[in-house]
């Protein structure tokens, strides 16, 4: 999968993490696309190492933003956040990949709902 490189301002390039997420709960889109690109090459590629299969290596980065637009007004973040989206990713694979093994904890791959106790940015 091909991370997306929308069209953003140049100037969102220039804004912290924290400020994005902060423009993106003011309801600036734009804001988390700017996060995506600048993050999510990264987290596709901690999925890609823990994951075998491609399509679920997809779906652990699809949640693991998707958890991230959840929590994006809930945490006090740091200036960045690729961090946090290492250890989301990471943790967010290694469920899929037991939740895909026999005998594993729930026999489908790891929602986001399960990722409730990733690290807050302190």
């Amino acid at each position: 999968m091909a991370v997306d490189r929308p069209n953003v301002p140049a100037a969102d390039d220039e804004l912290s993490d924290r400020e994005l997420l902060r423009r993106f709960q003011a309801g600036h889109e734009a804001a988390f696309a700017a996060i995506l690109r600048r993050h999510g090459t990264m987290v596709l590629r901690v999925c890609r190492r823990v994951l075998p299969r491609h399509e679920d290596a997809e779906d652990a980065f699809q949640a693991t933003f998707l958890v991230l637009a959840r929590k994006a007004g809930s945490v006090a973040w740091h200036d960045s956040i690729a961090a946090w989206l290492h250890a989301a990713a990471h943790r967010l694979a290694r469920e899929a990949r037991r939740g895909a093994r026999p005998g594993g904890t729930s026999g489908r791959p790891a929602g986001p709902r399960r990722l409730g106790a990733t690290p807050s940015p302190s």
